[in-house]
């Protein structure tokens, strides 16, 4: 599962040790560096191009060099680490020049995971890799023109500020933008080396920049920046690509990170706040298509190459029989041949034991039918002729001796004629036999080249089948986008009809008091008298981010429980609408919480309504927070509880309930339309215990609707 990823620009032309003819090489003796000196394996440097080499510490590693017929330059790197309990680690580099742009080589780096235990669909979080922080540190490095490095980049100049302005508002940055200003409350070098810090995980994927007192003010007061966009001192704040920095409504999407969240929480926990924040940004993004393009190409080749090798060593390993057989057909030729040849008077062994033995040798290979070709350029020796009389002319008989041994070699002379004309008919067969298994081989190179190519071929169709799967995810991915598009717009179109709502309120309310301050005047009386604006009571709170919600719940919400279960509303984060569900969820937790302090006053107590009255006829709540009544609901319908009401047991502490679970069926709209549409779940103990208990903040829960 992919874990991290990095795509940036290096710029040969302001970059030291790099040119446009080498950076591949220079890339990639990065690459092999690291395994070198992080994972203390010395044999990399006997590495072969496009050959997978396994190395002493356990791991594996393969790279290659090559072009596309664009005549783009690439180059790949894989590393696999040592395989563990839980699964394996795969480092990916890939480097490409475009022959387009001789003044920048693009970087592609990957870290694939396998599935964290605790977060079923997750990968396990993936540090920031040496080798990305290597680079970072030796090159000038861009994310599609903004400038990148492993520490902050400091902003305390006019034309860095205007950078740093660029930065923001450029559509085409992939990465994050993290901000912090400062105003000399703390030393600027100490809080730096804190910032660093606290970024160190976002390396690759973030540009992190920390401005001055002067450039801070300067930001904040410039004519582009807006009151949504501006910054505050030590707050470090987040900025997604595309920025719509004089657009007030697009803050929203910019989160801060407060200071009293920074000083409450470890350093270590901050770390990992903003690289798991880094690292799911990341993956929601689609791969850079250059990028994409040449790994097609070196995969290509990559699968190529391990085919053929795969190939070869099953055609060596599975044919080892019909090479044994070729070279016992070849001995039996040869044997036979020589013994042909061989007259009984040049022999030093006995003619039946040598006959034994060709017999034996032919016998041997007759008994295997396959053979390749190796080894089989060797042919046999003329078939020997008949021994005749003139070439044994008949010896001159001297005694009745001499007539029986003549007679005796005579029998030989016979027997080994017969014996040559045997051999003979034996060797024609045997010729015979190794035409065969020569055209034999031909046929099997024939059909391995073919099925090589038809291999190679398929190959390419299933690559050529995943890239149009992945056009088609993206595809489905742009839909999405526009379906949650026009969800956004039906939302604000839900908020504007409330905001045209509250304004005929807020007309008939100021048409109210004119009337009564007329009335008032009437009588002789002074409007002076009349009660101030009562004051916000959480307007000190600046709540940016799920996580700080549960860290200042308690403080901020005197009269609500906090839910127990917080993992359902950090899933939330992830979404594009993430900023706006938390300040929907803000209002409805301040309503609620300002619900139970309403019922504890005499008025409250006069009420004697619930909750929906409450929201729908105001019960005097001038100043108090509310939120539509049309997004309360009281209840679940039967159907849903039956077969889903399990879902609506949540946690709560043992004070509530001793069982430690409660079931709840009223809940709040938090968003009304969409797959995710949010729900906050709660419990009225407002009689028992002057509380409302909150279960539940989260994605929809399943009903009739919705299975």
């Amino acid at each position: 599962m992919l874990s991290y990823r990095t795509v940036f620009e290096i710029n040969v032309d302001r970059s030291v040790g790099i040119s446009r003819q080498d950076a591949i090489d220079v890339i990639l003796g990065e690459a092999f560096n690291w395994i070198r000196d992080k994972k203390r394996v010395k044999e990399i440097d006997t590495l072969e191009p496009w050959v997978e080499k396994e190395l002493s510490n356990g791991g594996r590693v393969i790279y290659g060099k090559g072009a596309t017929p664009a005549d783009d330059q690439y180059g790949k790197f894989v590393y696999f680490d040592p395989p563990q309990k839980v699964g394996q680690w795969v480092t990916t580099l890939l480097i490409g020049a475009r022959p387009k742009n001789p003044h920048a080589v693009i970087v592609s780096i990957e870290i694939d995971a396998p599935e964290d235990p605790g977060r079923p669909r997750a990968p396990h979080f993936a540090s920031c890799p040496v080798l990305v922080k290597n680079i970072l540190d030796g090159f000038d490095c861009y994310d599609m023109g903004v400038k990148i490095s492993d520490h902050p980049i400091r902003v305390d100049d006019e034309e860095q500020l205007e950078g740093f302005l660029n930065a923001l508002e450029d559509p085409g940055r992939r990465g994050l933008i993290i901000a912090c200003g400062t105003d000399g409350t703390v030393p600027e070098s100490e809080w730096l080396g804190i910032f660093d810090e606290i970024t160190s995980q976002c390396s690759g994927q973030a540009a992190v920049f920390l401005l001055d007192k002067a450039m801070m003010g300067r930001y904040n007061e410039h004519p582009r920046v807006s009151e949504g966009h501006r910054l505050r001192p030590y707050s470090i704040r987040t900025f997604k690509p595309g920025a719509r920095i004089d657009a007030a409504e697009d803050g929203l999407r910019h989160r801060f990170l407060a200071p009293r969240t920074l000083l409450s929480r470890r350093k270590s926990e901050l770390i990992d706040f903003y690289g798991r924040l880094c690292r799911a940004h990341a993956r929601e993004l689609p791969q850079d298509r250059y990028i994409r393009r040449l790994d097609a190409f070196a995969s290509a080749e990559l699968d190529r190459v391990a085919l053929q090798a795969s190939r070869i060593e099953r055609f060596s390993r599975g044919d080892s029989t019909m090479k044994a057989s070729a070279t016992g057909a070849r001995d039996a030729v040869s044997a036979l041949a020589h013994l042909a040849d061989a007259g009984p008077e040049n022999s030093a062994v006995p003619v039946e034991r040598r006959s034994a033995q060709a017999s034996a040798t032919a016998q041997r290979a007759v008994a295997k039918p396959d053979a390749i070709r190796a080894g089989m350029t060797a042919k046999p020796s003329a078939a020997p002729l008949p021994v005749t009389q003139k070439q044994n002319p008949a010896p001159v008989v001297s005694s009745k001796a001499d007539r029986g041994r003549v007679e005796k070699i005579e029998r030989e002379n016979e027997e080994l004629r017969a014996q040559n004309s045997s051999n003979a008919e034996t060797i024609a067969v045997l010729r015979d036999r190794v035409e065969r298994l020569s055209r034999r081989i031909d046929e099997h190179e024939g059909r391995f080249e073919e099925e090589l190519n038809r291999c190679l071929d398929e190959q390419r169709a299933e690559d050529i089948s995943q890239y149009e799967d992945r056009i088609d995810t993206y595809k489905e991915r742009e839909r999405e986008l526009c379906e949650k598009y026009e969800l956004a717009l039906l939302e604000v179109q839900d908020r504007n009809s409330e905001l045209e709502e509250r304004d005929k309120q807020v007309r008939k309310l100021q048409y109210h008091l004119k009337r009564a301050q007329e009335l008032i005047r009437s009588h002789n009386l002074s409007d002076q008298e009349t009660r101030d604006i009562p004051k916000d009571p959480y307007e000190e709170w600046e709540i940016y981010t799920w996580e700080e919600l549960e860290i200042f719940f308690d403080e901020m919400f005197k009269n609500l429980v906090p839910p127990q279960d917080w993992k359902p509303t950090f899933e939330l984060d992830a979404q594009q609408e993430s900023a706006t569900w938390l300040q929907t969820t803000l209002k409805i937790l301040k309503t609620l919480d300002q619900y139970v302090a309403f019922k504890s006053t005499e008025e409250g107590r006069a009420f004697g309504g619930d909750l929906r009255k409450y929201l729908s006829h105001g019960a005097s709540s001038a100043g108090r927070y509310t939120f539509s009544a049309e997004r309360y609901r009281s209840s679940e319908s039967q159907t849903t509880m039956n077969q889903w009401g399990s879902e609506r047991d949540f946690k709560v502490p043992e004070e509530v309930d001793a069982s430690g679970l409660l079931r709840m069926v009223k809940h709040v709209e938090i968003q009304t339309r969409g797959s995710i549409s949010p729900r906050l779940y709660f419990e009225d103990r407002i009689k028992e215990q002057s509380r409302i208990v909150i279960g539940y903040i989260g994605r929809h829960l399943t009903n009739t609707k919705t299975c």
